[in-house]
């Protein structure tokens, strides 16, 4: 019996010893893991800030290239009737959305949506003119279109979109 009481007078303290020390070590090694993680991703995010505000700041640009009264200065010329306008703008809005698709790597799925949005909102705008002007006049269709597009402006909406998101990183 004597020989049981040593083994646990030496045993039970070991134990102690050893489930502290399994604690201690297991802590230790979670703190520097989470460290070494925090130091990776702030790593991460400093070398990928410049390539997101890059994407800001095409997408600012790709707002301001799909907005109607910036294409149709940039698009119609003195001979075009309202069915080659129409084309041309939808034409023009589809490849400026399309040159910037892989922006949506770097901004948040949200925006990314409004941006989609704002991109088919313009779509509707011209085929709504299209609709509401009743004429072949490029005149006539532009003014409707100009209209339309200052009562209803979505890309008003994603440009402040845009910029928002941007401030979140300053």
């Amino acid at each position: 019996m004597d020989f049981v009481l040593d083994i646990l007078k030496i045993s039970v303290p070991a134990f102690i010893v050893f489930i502290t020390v399994y604690y201690l070590m297991r802590t230790y090694v979670t703190g520097q893991l989470n460290m070494e993680k925090l130091k990776y991703q702030s790593e991460q995010q400093g070398a990928s800030m410049p390539l997101r505000l890059k994407a800001y700041e095409r997408l600012i640009l790709l707002c301001e290239r799909i907005a109607l009264d910036d294409l149709m200065l940039r698009l119609r010329t003195r001979d075009m009737n309202a069915q080659q306008l129409k084309n041309v703008l939808m034409i023009a809005v589809k490849q400026e959305y399309d040159h910037n698709l892989s922006q949506q790597l770097y901004v948040s799925q949200k925006l990314w949506e409004i941006l989609s949005a704002a991109k088919d909102q313009v779509l509707d705008l011209i085929f709504i003119a299209e609709a509401e002007a009743k004429s072949n006049d490029a005149n006539v269709y532009g003014q409707k279109l100009l209209e339309l597009f200052q009562n209803n402006n979505p890309v008003k909406t994603a440009k402040s979109a845009v910029v928002k998101e941007g401030q979140m990183y300053f």
